[in-house]
């Protein structure tokens, strides 16, 4: 079951579709992300993640899972 689970692909949809729903521009969104992991993310990087390429780093996805559980 596990093996047909494409994991990076969920999380790229999971990350994309958080910036999507909080109405956030690249740079918005690297500004809100910065502030929750306590370094400075490119907004040049964020494109690139949502479009799987490269791999986000755990800890920006883990806080776009909290941003948009609460965007506040």
């Amino acid at each position: 079951m596990w093996d047909e689970l494409d994991f990076h692909g969920v999380a790229v949809e999971q990350f994309r579709s958080a910036r999507d729903a909080l109405g956030l521009s690249y740079e918005q969104y690297a500004d809100h992300l910065s502030e929750l992991v306590g370094w400075d993310i490119d907004p040049g990087l964020i494109r690139p993640w949502e479009d799987g390429r490269g791999t986000i780093p755990s800890d920006v996805f883990l806080a776009c899972i909290a941003l948009a559980l609460d965007p506040h």
